[in-house]
């Protein structure tokens, strides 16, 4: 994503890393210097609306569109200090980038994501091994939050997600 970024529209990532520069207490720079999920997803919560120049944020997986951001934590997780996100054992979080909106349901948005990744998410990802990919992802949206599925796997994981769109300049 930062690649993607950097190269694409550089002045929306050096927004991102002012933030992650000025947010070190709510969550820490990593040793890279790399925006991970816990800053996108603390970034997108921050925006207030209309404010910023380049991004935008939404909570309503019914308002994505191809080229949107979507970001997940661990269900009911609450932006951290450093030792309580290093304390986490494998987070599961992840960044990607919506491809396509495949339908809309009143229960479920599916879409096809961009993302790299160490494994394929399902059968249906494109990777064979780790890397760069597009893959199905069903977001369902239940009384207690949401969760995702991907592909025709039949498991679903409850999820804190997060919503951002670089805005057209």
């Amino acid at each position: 994503m930062r690649y993607l970024l950097q190269v694409s529209h550089p002045t929306s990532y050096e927004t991102l890393v002012n933030f992650m520069d000025a947010n070190t207490d709510r969550i820490p720079r990593g040793v890279d210097g790399i925006a991970c999920p816990f800053h996108y997803a603390a970034f997108f919560s921050s925006l207030e609306s209309g404010k910023d120049r380049y991004w935008s944020s939404f909570k309503d997986v019914k308002q994505l569109i191809p080229g949107d951001v979507i970001v997940y934590l661990p269900h009911h997780y609450v932006l951290k200090v450093t030792v309580e996100i290093q304390s986490i054992v494998r987070p599961a979080t992840h960044v990607m980038i919506v491809e396509k909106i495949i339908s809309i349901h009143e229960d479920k948005v599916e879409l096809i994501i961009i993302d790299s990744s160490r494994y394929p998410h399902c059968p249906e990802d494109s990777r064979v091994t780790g890397g760069v990919g597009r893959a199905p992802l069903t977001i369902h949206t239940e009384p207690e939050g949401m969760s995702i599925q991907w592909g025709t796997r039949e498991k679903r994981w409850s999820k804190n997600l997060f919503f951002g769109r670089l805005k057209d300049i």
